[in-house]
């Protein structure tokens, strides 16, 4: 490695010494039983950890926000103790840390343009593996994975660049997420490797489900007043 691939390296924010976990709600409305329970069992794991513990909004698909997204999810976190112990914060915008990771990835042919918009160009034979801290051993075929939209083409970064440049950069070393994310994770860690990063060890539980075992609709959830006196989906 280049000294010129070190400077393109996401500039880090925290070091890795003390474990660290955050919590991503995307500031689309207050957030429904299933966000609640996840940052709940991130919260456990934090402490068992006596990690770091931190709100990181999904931020970077605009169209989907809601005016006060953002305040009601602190307040409903706020009122359960779950709200973390550093103030929350956005995913980044185009940074020049997000500029300098694509960079890297360019001088790598890790990616390719697409109609204007950045993508990454996932490996296509092989898989990527990781210890679940859930479920254990888990393999995802390569084959099976799209390769993720880095940059849009009107230049705004997805989730897929900022969240993992930004894990690097906040020194997040645990993630627990849906066990429906298995392929997001598969991409990210190839992302996550192609930047010379270490991937953080990542968790999926399983998902919450209707009384009949189907998947819970959000749309079927009702409103409840917290006594906080904002509101949350049940």
């Amino acid at each position: 490695m280049t000294s010129a691939d070190w400077r393109a390296l996401p500039e880090k924010r925290h070091s890795r010494d003390r474990a660290c976990l955050r919590i991503g709600p995307t500031p689309a409305g207050p957030p429904h039983v299933g966000h609640v329970r996840l940052a709940l069992l991130t919260w456990v794991l934090a402490r068992r950890l006596e990690a770091r513990y931190f709100v990181r909004f999904e931020s970077t698909d605009q169209d989907r926000e809601l005016d006060g997204a953002r305040e009601r999810i602190v307040a409903d976190l706020q009122w359960l103790g779950l709200a973390g112990d550093e103030p929350p914060r956005d995913q980044s915008v185009m940074t020049e840390s997000l500029e300098r990771s694509v960079d890297l990835l360019r001088q790598r042919r890790l990616v390719y343009d697409d109609g204007g918009a950045v993508r990454f160009a996932c490996p296509k034979d092989g898989c990527a593996q990781w210890d679940d801290l859930v479920r254990g051993p888990i393999s995802v075929a390569n084959r099976d994975l799209s390769d993720p939209v880095l940059i849009r083409s009107s230049g705004a970064p997805t989730f897929f660049l900022a969240s993992t440049v930004d894990d690097v950069s906040d020194g997040v070393t645990h993630i627990l997420r849906p066990d429906s994310q298995s392929r997001l994770t598969a991409a990210q860690i190839h992302i996550w490797r192609g930047l010379d990063a270490r991937p953080p060890a990542v968790g999926h539980v399983p998902a919450m489900v209707e009384p009949e075992r189907t998947a819970l609709i959000r749309a079927r959830s009702r409103r409840a007043p917290l006594p906080g006196g904002a509101a949350c989906r049940a």
